[in-house]
């Protein structure tokens, strides 16, 4: 969307019933891969970190809560958030991008995501670094093709 002054700004998505219930979805995804953890070997190979974050009204592109698993050993991780479940309906793949003995950082894309305003954004790149031993968290979102970055910080849980 071109404003006055030449410059691009990205509405950011108006989140109504469509986003309480993905957030409840989210909810019982939590719960259930937190039952499977305690019932399933295989899941004994995984780690599933669970963050929550204090959301500013104008950073809407950053999730509330966000759920990564990773399998031991592994670079790739799946991702989970009600941004994800209102616009790709499924959780997305992502990678460790960098881990050091004091962070972790993971990184995922959402594709060809559209607001309610008709906005089109070819790729919404994420970013979430992650304190090793304080759990708290930093989540940036970077639109392609928009000179705006949405952020916030919040606590890890590690299950």
């Amino acid at each position: 969307m071109q404003w006055a002054g030449g410059f691009s700004r990205l509405a950011t998505p108006r989140m109504g019933p469509d986003f309480t219930g993905a957030f409840q979805m989210l909810s019982r995804l939590v719960a259930g891969a937190l039952l499977s953890l305690v019932a399933g070997a295989a899941w004994a190979e995984s780690v599933t970190t669970v963050c929550t974050l204090q959301v500013g009204r104008q950073q809407g592109w950053v999730p509330t809560q966000v759920v990564i698993r990773r399998e031991k050993d592994s670079d790739t991780v799946l991702v989970n958030d009600p941004i994800i479940l209102q616009f790709v309906r499924r959780p997305v793949v992502g990678r460790v991008k960098t881990e050091t003995a004091t962070r972790i950082t993971f990184a995922w894309e959402l594709k060809n995501i559209q607001n309610d305003a008709g906005q089109r954004v070819p790729n919404f790149l994420y970013r979430a670094t992650v304190q090793k031993a304080t759990g708290v968290v930093k989540i940036t979102a970077i639109p392609s093709g928009y000179p705006t970055t949405f952020s916030a910080s919040g606590h890890c849980d590690v299950k």
